[in-house]
């Protein structure tokens, strides 16, 4: 909600604008964004880290190995 009102408050030309959001423009530019997926192990270590999208697969992959 807070980055909604700074937009709209300074940066309202920018309400219509498409926001590209993929894996391959968080590689490029070096962000995150939602969604970013940490997965942790029973000792509370991180394990995953990825911002961006993983596919079903993927995620269940990655969360079998930490079974």
């Amino acid at each position: 909600r807070h980055i909604v009102e700074v937009r709209d408050r300074y940066y309202a030309f920018l309400r219509e604008q498409p926001v590209p959001v993929s894996d391959a423009n968080h590689k490029r530019y070096g962000v995150s964004s939602t969604p970013t997926l940490a997965l942790l192990d029973r000792e509370g270590i991180v394990r995953l880290y990825r911002p961006g999208r993983m596919t079903e697969e993927e995620l269940e992959t990655a969360i079998r190995k930490l079974l």
